[in-house]
């Protein structure tokens, strides 16, 4: 019996199934834990990478519209910063600040925009022309004579003249040969020109009597001559390269922040490459095929020769204190941008400007003085007086196949304003 009971039991014992966990298992389990702990740990990163991403994107996004909005409130309201300005703006409910400021640049402008949230930073620089409203195509100061056309001359657009008006003139037997004397309105002019802007003036004459600022860095012509090609970053100190008393500027590439100052006479060859640069000096000569894009001060003369293209935007400025100031262009000779001639004292009414055969101007022509005009001017033109001297006679306000066009310029062209106050400004280009 006894027998029979551990018999019993053994066979029980030996039916009962054995589960043994082997340590292998255990590890296994635990580096399988351990990889979804990296795992979920990955993804959360990558998603929290993803949001951080998305919102790096949104605010980048975000800070580009602060700062074109900036700009286009500047281009609309040019009085929000005056060159010379430093300005702080909130544009929206966010408190974000957009920091302008805007300097002179010759006869342009040029304006700084910054923008900061966090350490993500923004910053933009546009080079700016000034535009006045109303424009003509010709404002003629009133000095009691007539304006006459004589040949294939052409006014395009709305006129400032003098009140006994304009009539169809003769000289060397030939007449008015159009079929109107002035396609757009007239009214009347006043005795004098609207007053220019002194900050063009001021300009020059800081570089010519040495009152460099902080915001310059002053070099010889001799390093930039020993060297190829130049860029200056408008992001930096403007490069002020001094020749001295007088230079001959040829085999030499200049192109952004830099001004190339002579006390005397500066002269510009063919060779010579230059690329939104300014050329400040007494006498400016730029020799025959000479073709680039700069602006160009003097205080006594500029001479542009034969077959020169100054392509936009380029512009030749007079500005004298004491004896009248010249600029004269050779023939078939173009300049895209503007020509400012004007002078402080009463001896300004002996300036001139001398346009030759086939010479073209696109912009603001501003002469407060004499125009010998010939040539043809889209865009629009200020001036005393029209004079044609020759060995057998002297004309005044008589115009021989000049064309003066003020509809024919793109819309986004700009050139400069004659006041302090411009209606609007208009982007040239972004500076580098």
């Amino acid at each position: 019996m006894v027998g029979l009971v551990f018999t019993y039991q053994d066979k029980l014992f030996r039916k009962r199934p054995r589960y043994r966990l082997k340590g292998g298992a255990l590890y296994f389990a635990i580096l399988v834990l351990l990889l979804l702990s990296v795992l979920s740990s990955f993804f959360i990163l990558l998603e929290r990478l993803w949001n951080e991403e998305d919102v790096q994107y949104m605010k980048n996004v975000e800070l580009n519209d602060r700062i074109e909005s900036a700009a286009e409130w500047l281009h609309a309201a040019p009085s929000l910063v005056q060159p010379g300005e430093t300005k702080e703006l909130t544009l929206f409910e966010d408190s974000v600040l957009v920091e302008i400021g805007v300097r002179c640049w010759g006869m342009l402008r040029i304006a700084n925009y910054r923008t900061q949230w966090h350490r993500m930073e923004k910053k933009y620089t546009e080079l700016l022309a000034a535009e006045d409203e109303p424009t003509y195509a010709l404002y003629l100061t009133d000095e009691n004579k007539y304006l006459s056309l004589v040949g294939q001359s052409s006014l395009v657009g709305n006129c400032k003249l003098p009140h006994l008006g304009i009539r169809s003139g003769n000289i060397r037997g030939r007449t008015f040969e159009g079929e109107k004397l002035v396609d757009g309105t007239v009214s009347p002019s006043d005795t004098q020109l609207p007053a220019l802007s002194e900050h063009f003036q001021d300009f020059a004459a800081a570089y010519l009597n040495g009152d460099f600022t902080k915001q310059d860095s002053v070099i010889a012509l001799s390093k930039v001559e020993r060297n190829g090609l130049h860029q200056f970053s408008f992001h930096h100190k403007t490069c002020v390269i001094n020749c001295g008393g007088s230079a001959y500027l040829d085999n030499v590439q200049l192109e952004g922040n830099a001004v190339v100052l002579a006390r005397d006479t500066l002269v510009v060859s063919p060779g010579a490459q230059l690329k939104n640069t300014i050329l400040i000096a007494r006498v400016i000569r730029v020799e025959d095929k000479v073709t680039g894009r700069f602006q160009a001060f003097a205080t006594k003369e500029i001479t542009v020769g034969k077959d020169c293209r100054l392509n936009y935007p380029s512009f030749l400025v007079c500005l004298n204190n004491r004896k009248p100031g010249k600029i004269t262009l050779g023939k078939n000779s173009t300049v895209i941008g503007g020509i400012a001639l004007n002078g402080k004292n009463q001896e300004h009414k002996n300036n001139l400007l001398f346009l030759d055969e086939d010479d073209h101007l696109a912009g603001t022509v501003y002469v407060n003085g004499d125009v010998h005009f010939t040539g043809r001017i889209d865009g629009r033109l200020y001036c005393n007086r029209f004079i044609i001297d020759t060995p057998r006679a002297f004309y005044e306000n008589i115009i021989v196949d000049g064309i003066i066009d003020n509809t024919s310029t793109p819309a986004l062209f700009g050139s400069f304003s004659v006041s302090d106050q411009p209606f609007q400004l208009k982007q040239i280009a972004i500076c580098q």
